[in-house]
């Protein structure tokens, strides 16, 4: 059974008979428009093939990988991010839980808070 999912808010999937993921040749953000960025990251022992937490370059958003790279390089260890590729909110999760909101201005970040205050009155 093929799995489907998301780079860069492009559709993707994986033929497990090919075990090849069928992927766009342009994979550039749908809302920067540019190519993802390969930023160095920490891989936690739970999420590592071998067990133990290793760094490596994985591919981030162009749009937020200055914030990836000051959040990693300043001991902030990222878990996943993506910018919401002007469709959906951006996220920054952190490997100990929290998760940061990408918004792409003050005024979405407004309507964002205010209908959510809304729906928990």
């Amino acid at each position: 059974m093929a799995v489907t999912s998301k780079i860069s808010g492009h559709d993707v999937t994986y033929d497990p008979t090919t075990k090849k993921w069928n992927k766009p040749a342009n994979l550039n953000c749908f809302y920067c428009n540019s190519p993802p960025v390969r930023c160095l990251v920490n891989i936690p022992s739970n999420l590592s093939h071998t067990g133990f937490p290793y760094w490596t370059y994985k591919p981030v958003d162009e749009c937020i990988s200055d914030i990836v790279n000051a959040l990693n390089g300043s001991g902030v260890l990222t878990r996943s991010s993506c910018c919401g590729h002007g469709d959906d909110l951006g996220h920054i999760m952190l490997q100990d839980g929290r998760v940061l909101g990408i918004f792409k201005n003050y005024d979405d970040f407004l309507k964002y808070t205010c209908d959510n205050n809304e729906k928990n009155d």
